[in-house]
């Protein structure tokens, strides 16, 4: 049976994006895993309203029908929804990781340029 793993991110640095979902594509090679991105383009200059239409993307995937979830934390930027989705994942009991931010009950990985 397939592995499906939930992403969540920002696309306001997509350079980088992209060069993570592409090693992460290559590490899952040959393997029954599935990837889910789940995007979002959130600005400072928009409303808030319009950046609450821009997060909902991340409040849709039901965690439970996931194997794992990865946060790319640096790249959201609005803490109080970082903070939502390391407390929907910790809150799901699948092995997450959240990336540039530490988050209690999550796995980590730090970005040192």
């Amino acid at each position: 049976m397939k592995k499906k793993i939930a992403v969540f991110a920002s696309g306001w640095a997509s350079q980088i994006l992209n060069q993570f979902l592409t090693g992460l594509e290559n590490s899952f090679l040959g393997k029954q895993i599935d990837t889910y991105l789940f995007l979002c383009y959130p600005s400072w200059a928009t409303s808030a309203d319009e950046r609450k239409g821009e997060f909902n993307i991340l409040r849709l995937p039901e965690l439970s029908e996931f194997d794992g979830a990865i946060i790319v934390s640096n790249g959201l930027e609005f803490n109080d929804e970082i903070q939502f989705l390391c407390r929907k994942c910790r809150d799901s009991g699948k092995p997450s990781v959240s990336i540039g931010i530490k988050a209690d009950g999550l796995y980590f990985v730090g970005v040192d340029n």
